[in-house]
């Protein structure tokens, strides 16, 4: 982990990754101090943009389940949620390299900072 990446750790207590598989399949975790990683759900019950699973890098229907997913799992506000996910997908979700993984920490003030990793190169 880099220093930008460790202070920023050290002021969240909530972290998304996201990371394609061998196979190029989405995966996103959570990571809640104290606790083991788990997938992020889908969040299927509010919207179903893609029950194929998350996407990100352009404005689909994989992004907008992503974006609606992050957006619940944050906030605890389903309504909310689905009220501001296309937005998060356009503002935030849609800009990640496609090919990239990323780490997403929630700041105390609320706000999302997203770290590129590693990029794939096809």
């Amino acid at each position: 982990m880099g220093v930008k990446e460790e202070r920023i750790a050290a002021a969240v207590k909530k972290v998304y990754k996201g990371r394609r598989d061998e196979d190029g399949v989405c995966i996103v975790t959570v990571h809640e101090e104290g606790k083991p990683a788990r997938p992020l759900n889908p969040r299927l019950d509010l919207f179903n943009h893609s029950p194929t699973g998350f996407e990100w890098g352009y404005g689909g229907s994989g992004p907008a389940q992503l974006a609606l997913a992050l957006l619940a799992d944050v906030t605890g506000n389903d309504d909310g949620a689905v009220r501001a996910h296309q937005s998060f997908k356009s503002g935030a979700i849609a800009s990640i390299p496609r090919d990239a993984s990323w780490t997403m920490y929630i700041k105390p003030d609320g706000n999302a900072e997203i770290l590129y990793g590693e990029h794939k190169h096809q």
